[in-house]
Order: C-alpha cells, then structure tokens, then sequence
C-alpha cells in the first residue's frame, strides 16, 4: 500500500508478553491500533505500529515470534523482542533495552510517520506460594497415606528470602522504574514531547482485605507499586504545569479479578487446600472443587475490554497540561470503575474491573 505523508505511528511495549494477559494483549492491541481508525475520530491513520515486546524467558519469546509471523500478515507492523528479566539481581537495570527500543522508534526521522504516540502495558508479575505445609499426621500405622494440611502463608514465612526479594522487583521496582524511564523520554523528546498511555496490570489483591489470604506479598506489592506510579505521574504533572510545558501522559493502574490464566489456575490449586469457598461443600476440603467459571473471568473478553481502555485515552481523552485540563472520562461502555476519584487534569488513575461473571 502507499504510505502517506504525515501518518501517525504507535510505539507498543508490553512487558510479561510470553504469558497470561501480556501475550493476548499483544495481538489484541495490534489489530484494535490498525482496524477502523475512523471509529477512533483522530484525523489521522495509524501506518506503523511497532512492537517492543519483553519477557524473561528467551525461548518463549522465539515461540511467540514465530505464532506471530504465521498469524499476523501486515507490513504496517513490525516486532522487537527483549529478553527482560525484571527479576534479576544481577541486571540492575533491566529497563535500558527496553527503553532504548523505544527512543530508536521515535527518534527515527527516516520515516514516513509524522507524530509517534506510545502505549506501554507493564503485564510481568509473579505470586509467592499461597499457601505452606503445616502438619503432617502420621498414619502410616493405619495403611493410609500421611496427611499433609496447609495454611495461607503470611509476610513472615518470607522474610528475608529470595522469593520475597524477587517478587518485590518484579512487582515493584521493575515496572516503576521502566515506567518512569519511558515517561522521561517522551517528555524529553523533539521537537514535541510525545503522547504516552502506560497501563499496569494490577490485581484486586492489592485492597487490604485479601492480604491474609495468601496475598502477604503480593497484595501490598501491588499496592505499592500503584501508589508510587500515581505519584510518579502527578509529579510529572505539576512539574509541567509550573513550567508552562504542553505534555500528553497518563498512567493508568487496573485491578483484575480472577482471569483465565495459568498464573490463576496456580493461585487457585493452592487455595482449594486451604479454603472451603471454592468447594461444592465449604465444609469439607476433600470435597470436589467448584466449576473454575464460579470464578475465573473469560481471558478473550478481560482482553478485549482492556485493549479498548488505553486505545481510548491515547488517541480521545488523553490529558493535555496546562492549555486543555479536563478530567479524563472512562467510555460508559467499558467494565471499569475508579477506586479513588480522578481530579481534575488528572495524570493518573487507579480503576477496577467490574463486569460480572457469566
């Protein structure tokens, strides 16, 4: 097809893109940048879309690029895979690549593409064991097998492990740290700052409530990492604001539910050993475990609402400071709700997902 001069590119980083929502976001987003653009009211066609995708484990990475030359067939889009590994102690700054993937798209002046717009996804995570061995009965006597019972694990079966330090930077330490990386970037970057959604994909174990329940670890995890996003974003505002500084950026933190996903399917076989909720009778633990559907929310429609969200404010409701405030507004259509009101010009907001279960 012919190229036109003065066409919009996206720049699309998703991190944890070998697995779970990470990999089917990748696609999802692919074809809702580069379908219908009239529906999106910008003006503008979406050329290229490069795709800056990260994960730990190299091979799946290969496996992904290999699913994707066979399923996606379209000269506008083009793939950059890094091996990332946001939880190693011996990579302290795992993020670099990463980000210079992105300042090589977006600096490039060899290119037909007018303006770049950025849309990060930080989808890695990682869950400490939910659960922990408590007793084990003896009754071999008997000529049954030994009985092993469990209880959720707390804060202090981890203390000072490195399963407490690995989580902490994969949960925390590496999307902050990418994210503040990408958004100085598109600050800084010339002749005009560029338009940046990032979306990090949150749990609801993040509320209080469910940090007892084998959520010691990761719950306050994700909470921290929230808070300081959010803050790491408004500070970003009111810097701009003092300076009288036109920019384009919003972060945006999203709750999840049970999804279908294999890291789900783990968490709940811990939970069935401890919790009676999630058996046909809540008051026998050796009894049949409900129907998954009970709890886990479909992967295809969590993905497709999601995908709609951030391609919504980057290219309809994203925050200009300080010539344009406005409050940024969730589509009416979407399963999303805030946690805590966004205000006006708001650079940030924490949501979650509320469409219920078939």
């Amino acid at each position: 097809f012919k190229m036109e001069k003065g066409c919009e590119g996206v720049c699309l980083v998703v991190t944890g893109a070998s697995a779970g929502m990470g990999q089917a976001l990748v696609h999802s987003l692919v074809m809702e940048l580069l379908r219908g653009q009239s529906e999106l009211n910008t003006g503008q066609r979406v050329d290229q879309v490069v795709c800056v995708l990260c994960a730990r484990n190299p091979s799946a990475l290969q496996q992904q690029q290999q699913q994707q030359q066979h399923t996606v067939h379209d000269t506008r889009v083009s793939y950059v895979y890094v091996q990332y590994d946001a939880a190693s102690c011996t990579q302290p700054l795992p993020h670099t690549n990463v980000v210079a993937h992105v300042e090589r798209t977006i600096c490039n002046t060899n290119t037909h593409v007018r303006k770049w717009k950025v849309l990060v996804v930080l989808s890695a995570g990682m869950h400490e064991p939910a659960v922990i061995p408590q007793h084990t009965t003896d009754t071999h006597e008997h000529n049954t097998p030994n009985l092993t019972t469990y209880r959720y694990s707390t804060r202090t079966d981890f203390e000072d492990t490195e399963v407490a330090r690995e989580s902490e930077r994969v949960n925390v330490s590496a999307p902050v740290t990418l994210a503040d990386a990408i958004q100085t970037l598109c600050a800084q970057s010339q002749p005009h700052p560029t338009p940046c959604v990032q979306l990090y994909i949150s749990s609801q174990a993040a509320e209080t409530k469910w940090w007892t329940c084998g959520n010691s670890l990761y719950g306050p995890q994700k909470f921290e990492a929230e808070t300081k996003l959010v803050t790491l974003a408004e500070q970003y505002r009111q810097k701009h604001n003092t300076q009288q500084q036109d920019t384009q950026q919003l972060m945006l933190c999203v709750r999840y539910p049970f999804v279908d996903t294999a890291m789900a399917h783990k968490l709940f076989s811990e939970l069935l050993l401890v919790d009676g909720y999630f058996h046909t009778d809540s008051s026998d633990l050796t009894s049949p475990a409900r129907p998954v559907s009970d709890f886990f929310h479909p992967l295809a429609l969590v993905t497709a609402h999601t995908t709609q969200l951030p391609v919504h404010f980057l290219f309809q409701q994203l925050p200009h400071t300080p010539q344009a405030s406005h409050t940024p507004q969730i589509p009416p259509t979407l399963p999303f709700a805030l946690v805590t009101p966004a205000g006006a010009d708001s650079s940030a907001m924490v949501l979650t997902y509320t469409a219920a279960l078939k």
